[in-house]
This record gives structure tokens, C-alpha cells and sequence, in this order.
């Protein structure tokens, strides 16, 4: 479920899904297994050359070098799969152009290919991609989290996306706000509204932060329960506040009105 950061036309459209047709990595063999997927040149010590990368919804321009290097190196428990991410930096990248990371979910027992999920766009702009962590939604169940957003006019908006493996594949599971942030500065250009930067920020601003809470005491179907705390500040008013993320076959089913009222929406397509 992606959702486009109008703010800045950063697009979080999904990437291929498959599954790899690869001998997944030992605990002890990721640095040859990177080189088998990326070239002699990968390493998991340090970044790498990527191969230049052109955006796919650009007409004209020439492509981008990149680099790229292992932003993720997580096994969460004894016979868990092993979770990597290979994040490349888009070189000399304009504002709107996000980062790509790759998401690869190894068997432990090798057994099984890999699964995996390439360059899904994701971060703050200038090339740059997100954050990337592993999040438990289940006894058995761990999903990626990728954390993206945009900048624009004193305001910024976070989004988190959890991908998560289902039927033999790696697919987008829930994408939530989790950052809404103003400082009321493109008010302060107008006298009629406000007379000073205190003014405008207590009269226009806001700051609140999503946070999704695993209830690893519930747990329904093989997921634990999950919920959305909100906390910050809405033009003075303090804001904290939980609601429960129903999951139905499976899938947490949020609406976007539900999510609106998270008040960690502002200037993206949830306000839509």
C-alpha cells in the first residue's frame, strides 16, 4: 500500500516481486553472496560503485552513478531468516529524487531461494534512501520497515512502509504516516497572520510523530497486535493518543480516513 508525498513527487510506487533464483547466504558467507548479486566489487564492510541508475519516469537525461553498501545485517532470533538491505545513494540527485534500497529475506537453513524486493524507492530526497529496520508482527513473522518522506515549505512529512513475506513473496503489507512536522515559517511571510516567528509557529504549527506498537501479548491468526500511537503538538494543543490497527485476512486495514486522523498526514496524499 504506497502512497505518493505530493509535497515533493516523491512516488513510493512498488518494485518488482519475486522470488530469487539464488543459493541464499550462510551466516558466514554474506560478503561472497553480495558479490554473486552486485559484482566483485561488493563488500560488506564499506560502499561500492553501483551501476549507474536512470530514473524510469524521466524522459531524457543521462543516468546517475550511484553507491551503494549493506544498511542492514539482521538474523532477530535463533532460525529466523536472515534480513539484508543494500541501499544505494543516486549521485548529484535532485530534491525530488529518492534513494533505492534492496530487500533481501535469506532462509536460514538454506533451503529456500531468497526472497527479495529491488530498488524500492525510499528516503528524504537528494538521492539519499531511508532507514531501514526489521520489525516483528508476529511469533514467526518479521516484516522490513523503509522509511521515507519529504521536505517543503517548512513543513515535513515521514512515511513508513513495512514489506513483509507472504505466499512467496516480498510485498508491501502497511504503509502509515509517521512524521508531520511545521514550523509555521511560510505564514510569517504575511503580517496579516502573524507578527513573529513564536507567533506563527504557535498559531500555525504542528509536530507529531506515528509510532507503530507491537503488543506481543496479543496476538491473533500469527500476528501480534498492533496499534498507532500519536503524540506531539497541534498549534498549541497537546495531542496523545492511541488506535488500534484492525487486521483483516491478514493485512492491517487502516482506511485513509482512519489514517487522516492520525494527524501525522498533513501534505501528503492521506489528506487527499
Amino acid at each position: 500500500m504506497n502512497r505518493n508525498l505530493n509535497s515533493m513527487g516523491l512516488v513510493l510506487a512498488l518494485a518488482a516481486i519475486s522470488a530469487a533464483a539464488v543459493q541464499p547466504a550462510s551466516s558466514g558467507a554474506l560478503d561472497g553472496w553480495l558479490k554473486s548479486q552486485y559484482g566483485a566489487q561488493a563488500n560488506v564492510a564499506h560502499a561500492w560503485k553501483g551501476t549507474d541508475w536512470k530514473n524510469p519516469q524521466a524522459d531524457s537525461g543521462p543516468a546517475s552513478a550511484t553507491e551503494q553498501r549493506v544498511c542492514l545485517d539482521s538474523t532477530p532470533q535463533p532460525k529466523a531468516p536472515r534480513f539484508v538491505a543494500v541501499c544505494t545513494t543516486v549521485k548529484d540527485a535532485g530534491p525530488p529524487t529518492p534513494g533505492l534500497v534492496d530487500l533481501w529475506q535469506i532462509d536460514a537453513a538454506n533451503s529456500q531461494p531468497a526472497l527479495f524486493k529491488r530498488e524500492v524507492p525510499a528516503g528524504w530526497g537528494a538521492g539519499a534512501p531511508g532507514k531501514v529496520s526489521v520489525v516483528q508482527v508476529g511469533p514467526d513473522r518479521f516484516a522490513f520497515r523503509v522509511e521515507s518522506g519529504a521536505t517543503n515549505m517548512g513543513s515535513n512529512v515521514g512515511v513508513s512502509e513495512l514489506y513483509l513475506a507472504q505466499n512467496g513473496t516480498l510485498a508491501s503489507w502497511f504503509a502509515y504516516p509517521h512524521i508531520s512536522d511545521y514550523n509555521g515559517a511560510f505564514e510569517s511571510n504575511d503580517p496579516s497572520k502573524c507578527r513573529s516567528d513564536a507567533e506563527c509557529g504557535k498559531k500555525f504549527g504542528y509536530s507529531t510523530t506515528c509510532e507503530l506498537h507491537v503488543d506481543r501479548t496479543k496476538q491473533t491468526d500469527g500476528y501480534y497486535a498492533l496499534s498507532i500511537r500519536v503524540q506531539g503538538i497541534d498549534r498549541g494543543r497537546p495531542i496523545h493518543r492511541s488506535i488500534p490497527v484492525p487486521l483483516v485476512d491478514g493485512k492491517p486495514s487502516l482506511t485513509p480516513a482512519e489514517l487522516k486522523k492520525l494527524e501525522c498526514s498533513r501534505n501528503s496524499s492521506w489528506d487527499q
